[in-house]
């Protein structure tokens, strides 16, 4: 698929259960709705704009080739499910922009090894490759892949996100 610039949104369901194996996203567009790109089994590569700011709820759910995703500075919402049962996602690296993320993101990613999140982000934080809100308070989500047998949860935190160990089965005692 090759998208022609001038584009500034991509609607729902727009490219879902296509046979898409790499796909870049030109600048331009600011969101993409949910489903955009959902089933996409065959999908390995996602090179998204600068200028994206939204990626709207399973816009990329069930895309089980995908390994990588570098979400760009200026993105600052992520919809629920987003990348969700993607079963060969290993790293997501999150921009300093991001404000928001439903819940879910990434529920159901067995190949999850790391996230990544700027330095400079103020509202998201990795300690020992969980996902955390900035402060701590939130445990936003576990790999699936973390296997680490009787896991402590840190004293900050007073919330753990909806699905945050979803389907870890190496945990064993909370």
């Amino acid at each position: 698929v090759d998208l022609p610039s001038g584009i500034t949104s991509i609607g729902n369901s727009s490219f879902s259960g296509m046979t898409i194996k790499s796909l870049t996203i030109p600048e331009g567009v600011t969101s993409i709705a949910p489903y955009a790109f959902a089933y996409n089994e065959q999908l390995e590569e996602i090179v998204l704009p600068s200028s994206l700011r939204t990626i709207g709820g399973e816009a990329f759910t069930c895309c089980k080739a995908l390994k990588t995703v570098t979400l760009p500075e200026g993105v600052t919402e992520l919809g629920s499910n987003v990348f969700s049962y993607c079963s060969s996602l290993e790293k997501v690296s999150l921009p300093a922009s991001l404000v928001s993320m439903e819940g879910n993101v990434f529920s159901s990613c067995p190949a999850m090894k790391s996230f990544e999140v700027s330095p400079s982000s103020t509202h998201f934080a990795v300690y020992d490759n969980l996902l955390y809100s900035a402060d701590m308070s939130e445990l936003i989500a576990c790999p699936m892949s973390h296997a680490v047998g009787d896991f402590v949860v840190p004293k900050q935190v007073k919330k753990i996100s909806e699905y945050a160990f979803y389907n870890n089965q190496g945990i064993t005692s909370l």
